[in-house]
């Protein structure tokens, strides 16, 4: 019996340390990002102060367990509104018409089935004038579970489960555009469904046999890390070059406690320093928060 005693005790307190080391990474790395001093004061007073209500909603919520880095509370309790529309002229924009929809951009949605959690980002790569659809390029894993084209109306993009958008800060026309063409070099290949590491190099499969797979955000993601790269259709004869980019993920290269590399949607979306974010007219906030 003294024996059983000890064992529980020694489980609780692995148990105890195991949430410890879980919750407070995915608490300061939100932090650590959101707040730099490198940005103006009132952009980190507006940073600073949607922090501070992201940290009361966990606090309150109480959940420790993570899922990319992130508390389940994060997920939902966080109402992504407040974060992007605080201070909304520094950097959001908002009601926009489609107009504002340029080639390299990156929409975020909600899955039909669920509108409630923003778990998918699509590449937007232009406006298809014959048909009079907006065509985007997205790592879909339901139907063919492939990269593929993605075609839009404009009802659809003003609907509640599109938005927010996002512009890259710092890519020129020529960086969006070879992200564009890296991510059709990608169309046909499977979807990444265990949504483990992250790869911009997608003839890497002797060190990751995952390379050549992609999940929604990694395939953005990946886009951007080599917009300095030209993709053109007909691979050249020196082969592709990788790498070198803008990096989206607000993470870095910040390994999990599995000891891997992922990029989530709303690491993209809350780097705040790589992204501006801004919704179409019609799109309804949604609260992220306790009913």
């Amino acid at each position: 019996m003294e024996d059983e005693g000890i064992k529980k005790e020694i489980l609780g307190m692995f148990v105890g340390l195991l949430v410890v080391a879980t919750t407070i990474p995915a608490v300061e790395s939100l932090r650590n990002n959101a707040i730099n001093s490198t940005i103006t004061s009132t952009y980190q007073t507006s940073i600073e102060t949607c922090w501070t209500e992201t940290q009361k909603l966990l606090i309150a919520d109480g959940t420790t367990e993570t899922f990319f880095g992130y508390s389940v509370s994060f997920f939902v309790s966080l109402n992504i509104n407040q974060c992007l529309q605080k201070k909304a002229g520094l950097y959001s924009t908002n009601g926009q018409n489609l107009s504002m929809l340029e080639p390299g951009d990156i929409a975020f949605k909600r899955p039909d089935w669920f509108p409630y959690a923003l778990n998918h980002c699509l590449l937007y790569i232009g406006y298809n004038d014959s048909t009079g659809l907006y065509v985007f390029i997205e790592a879909y894993g339901v139907g063919d579970q492939q990269v593929q084209y993605r075609y839009e109306n404009e009802s659809t993009l003003t609907g509640s489960l599109y938005g927010p958008f996002a512009k890259v800060r710092h890519a020129n026309n020529t960086q969006k555009q070879n992200a564009i063409d890296f991510a059709k070099r990608q169309l046909g290949k499977p979807f990444q469904g265990k949504w483990i590491n992250k790869n911009y190099n997608p003839e890497d499969t002797v060190n990751d046999p995952l390379a050549d797979e992609w999940y929604c955000s990694e395939l953005v993601w990946a886009a951007y890390y080599n917009c300095n790269n030209p993709f053109p259709e007909e691979e050249p004869e020196d082969g592709y070059v990788y790498g070198a980019g803008i990096d989206l993920d607000r993470n870095g290269w910040e390994k999990n406690l599995l000891n891997i590399t992922t990029v989530h949607p709303l690491e993209i979306l809350f780097n705040l320093f790589e992204v501006r974010v801004y919704r179409l007219k019609n799109i309804l906030p949604i609260t992220y928060g306790k009913k």
